[in-house]
């Protein structure tokens, strides 16, 4: 009886020590750190801006009679890009001149007259009132001459704004205005606008935390300033930061900055979003691994890493900047590990695993 009531209990005991030798083995794909050089930046998002941009209004009124550029394309500074009818202006100018000429000649006999007068006045020939009368009568003339002189360089002025040039190398929008209009308040409704993009700028916004930071190092050295259209990350738009604003925004505790590009192919256009980077300095000799090899746990970040007996060790990590799908190991990391980054999901500390080459299924 004795015997077989302990039967069970050995048998139990034959299996679980059967179970506890058939332990599996897990297959995980491993990869060694990369020891670089790597760029540290801070990440935000960016809006393109022209480096100038200019609304042509017309300074004076009249048809419009002509547009001398193909909307989108670039004219260059001094371009003749609209004409307004200039037949009044000028038709004005002439008749300035006609006036001035008459003043001049009606001056020049008031002063032949008061000329004449002065001795006669002297020996009261000619009473003291009228010799009065005769000087502002050359005081009139002389003042007529100065406005009639001004009218001339008002309407040579008129004139010369129905010829609008291009104040600078830019790039031309939609014409708001169309040939054959009639173009009324001047100054008010924009003909197009330019912008210049070459350089052009970028703005971005950065929390005030980073600013104590940023703000040091840009006292040392120009800040380079990375951009990326449409999270290519391979090709970047270099150049360097000109403005960090002069106030941190109170609303949304961040302060304004802004980069200046070349921009000689121009590829960054106004209105553009797009990724920054504002370079803060280089690491030498960091160390990467796959972001997907890191774990978040209750404790920290932590990794697996192979020792030379197959089997698992987990340690836990400092992480630095993400630099793609590569981030930097502060420490916990040296560079002959063998990293896990693929299979973590079964592993625990002194796990036996078999090493899967990177692809193989």
């Amino acid at each position: 009886m004795r015997i077989l009531f302990l039967l069970p209990f050995l048998l139990l005991s034959g299996c679980h020590k059967k179970q506890e030798m058939q332990k599996p083995v897990f297959q995980v794909e491993v990869t060694k750190p990369k020891v670089e050089n790597i760029q540290l930046y801070n990440t935000y998002i960016g809006n393109v801006q022209p480096f100038l941009q200019v609304e042509i209004k017309a300074q004076v009124e009249g048809v419009l009679t002509g547009a001398y550029f193909k909307e989108g394309n670039d004219v260059e500074e001094g371009d003749l890009i609209f004409t307004i009818d200039s037949r009044p202006y000028v038709a004005a100018l002439q008749k300035a001149e006609g006036a001035l000429a008459q003043s001049v000649a009606n001056l020049r006999y008031a002063q032949d007259v008061a000329k004449r007068n002065a001795s006669l006045a002297q020996e009261d020939y000619v009473s003291k009132v009228q010799y009065d009368e005769y000087i502002t009568n050359v005081l009139t003339y002389k003042a007529s001459v100065k406005e009639n002189e001004a009218d001339i360089e008002t309407a040579k002025i008129n004139i010369s704004y129905c010829n609008i040039h291009a104040p600078m190398n830019s790039v031309t929008g939609k014409i708001e205005l169309q040939v054959g209009n009639l173009i009324r308040n001047a100054g008010e409704t924009p003909l197009v606008t330019l912008n210049q993009v070459t350089p052009t700028y970028t703005y971005f916004s950065v929390p005030q935390k980073d600013l104590t930071k940023i703000m040091q190092l840009h006292r040392e050295k120009k800040l380079e300033v990375h951009t990326f259209l449409n999270g290519d990350y391979k090709n970047p738009y270099c150049g360097t930061l000109d403005l960090i604003n002069n106030e941190v925004n109170n609303q949304t505790g961040s302060i304004l900055m802004r980069g200046v590009f070349p921009n000689e192919e121009k590829m960054l256009w106004p209105g553009e979003f797009v990724d920054v980077h504002l370079i803060l300095g280089e690491k030498k000799n960091a160390i990467l691994i796959p972001t997907e090899a890191i774990t978040l746990g209750q404790k920290g970040k932590y990794i697996f890493t192979i020792k030379e007996d197959d089997t698992t060790e987990l340690k836990w990590v400092e992480t630095g900047q993400r630099i793609n799908d590569m981030t930097i190991i502060e420490k916990g990391v040296e560079p002959g590990d063998r990293v896990v980054v693929e299979g973590q999901i079964n592993l625990g500390d002194g796990t036996k695993v078999a090493i899967r080459e990177k692809g193989s299924s």
